[in-house]
């Protein structure tokens, strides 16, 4: 199976998150590790979902975070590749939805 790309976050201490994490995205990334890596290896071994998110842990435990430094997610210097992505991320949804979609009816 194909293994996730190689990322700058070590495989055994990953920590996703913003200030708006859900549970769901969570466990979005896990199906996603799940089905490119064969049972039982996995690429994010541990997922950890920070209550507050990142804003709350950061300025706790800012000697744990690379960088040691904080950017808020809504900061105006960022403000406009945030709407970008968001409007890429309507449509990746819409694409993962008729891709599911194709693959149960791959099923039948």
């Amino acid at each position: 199976m194909a293994k996730l790309p190689k990322s700058t976050i070590s495989r055994n201490d990953s920590r996703r998150s913003c200030e708006t994490t859900e549970l769901n995205r969570c466990r979005l990334l896990r199906e996603e590790d799940r089905a490119r890596n064969e049972y039982p290896s996995l690429y994010y071994p541990e997922l950890y979902i920070l209550r507050g998110g990142y804003k709350d842990f950061y300025p706790e435990y800012m000697e744990l975070c690379d960088p040691q430094s904080y950017c808020p997610m809504r900061h105006q210097d960022y403000r406009e590749e945030l709407l970008k992505f968001r409007t890429k991320s309507k449509s990746w949804a819409g694409d993962r939805k008729r891709r599911d979609q194709i693959a149960r009816l791959m099923k039948l």
